[in-house]
């Protein structure tokens, strides 16, 4: 799995999850994650649904460590590739 399919992924459960109509191109590897409008509860939601489409196991606390958006995926690919 690449990097990008990594990010359409995150993309497509942050949408679902938060209820909005984000585009991968519009998010820049440096915005927060803060800044998406998602609270605790949406993340918590978000953790699941990425676990899941990406058959990965996500340590919350290290994910919840990550504070932009290509963090967030950087993570989220090295699990991908330790899970193959």
């Amino acid at each position: 799995m690449t990097r990008d399919e990594v990010k359409e992924v995150f993309v497509a459960e942050l949408n679902e999850t938060i209820k909005e109509d984000i585009q991968a191109e519009d998010l820049d590897e440096e915005t927060t994650i803060e800044s998406l409008g998602a609270d605790s509860l949406d993340i918590s939601e978000l953790i699941v649904s990425l676990e899941e489409s990406l058959d990965i196991e996500i340590d919350d606390d290290e994910l919840l460590s990550k504070e932009t958006v290509g963090e967030v995926i950087d993570y989220l690919l090295s699990l991908k590739v330790q899970s193959l």
